[in-house]
């Protein structure tokens, strides 16, 4: 799939995944882990602070923190989603997302999928970025880095990544070649640490970190 981009705000103009068949629950006799990797309850919420963070890894706090929460179940299309609220980036606003487990997989009400604790392998999304007639890169979704420990604020966690990565074409690779977009969710908890839209130019990155969290 080809978009025609006049952006370069790169990660936030992006389709968010993959389409799948909507294959309503797992099979008899299997249990999906994805209500344990994302906690989707109504009443569920996730304090962050953001960290500026250098291609090195420094981390800078910077004292802005998000709240995040899930408000309620909806019915679209005869199916009950989750509506998670996240402070919006860039910007002040917020932005609401229907999500739903289906199969195994987190989706929303598009049929693109956000999260999987067991598939490794698909490359969920394949798709070019443009800014007028310049290519600014191919983007691909996959799952990656299994059972990666990682520690924020909140403490240690477990985690399994959502990886959108960035192969920047040039003019474009000033600030890197290759570049994640990372959301890590950890078992029991929910989304650990998520990588915000990023500049192509901007070799730094924000990310928000858990600080402290409710779930039930």
């Amino acid at each position: 799939m080809i978009k025609k981009l006049n952006y370069l705000w790169v990660a936030a103009l992006l389709v968010a995944g993959a389409c799948k068949k909507d294959n309503d629950e797992p099979a008899t006799g299997t249990t999906s882990l994805v209500p344990f990797f994302t906690q989707l309850k109504p009443g569920n919420y996730w304090i962050y602070e953001r960290y500026q963070v250098t291609p090195s890894g420094t981390a800078t706090p910077l004292g802005i923190f998000d709240s995040c929460y899930v408000e309620n179940d909806t019915t679209i299309g005869n199916r009950v989603y989750s509506t998670y609220v996240a402070p919006s980036s860039p910007g002040t606003g917020l932005t609401i997302t229907y999500l739903r487990d289906s199969a195994g997989y987190l989706i929303d009400e598009q049929q693109n999928i956000y999260f999987s604790a067991t598939d490794f392998t698909t490359i969920y999304s394949d798709e070019y970025i443009f800014s007028g007639v310049d290519t600014v890169a191919r983007v691909t979704t996959q799952m990656a880095d299994k059972d990666l420990q990682i520690s924020v604020p909140a403490g240690s966690f477990g985690t399994h990544n959502f990886r959108k990565r960035y192969e920047m074409f040039p003019p474009y690779t000033t600030a890197g070649t290759i570049r994640d977009q990372n959301v890590r969710y950890g078992g029991g908890v929910g989304k650990v640490e998520e990588r915000l839209p990023f500049f192509a130019s901007n070799p730094d990155y924000v990310d928000r970190r858990l600080v402290r969290y409710h779930v039930q």
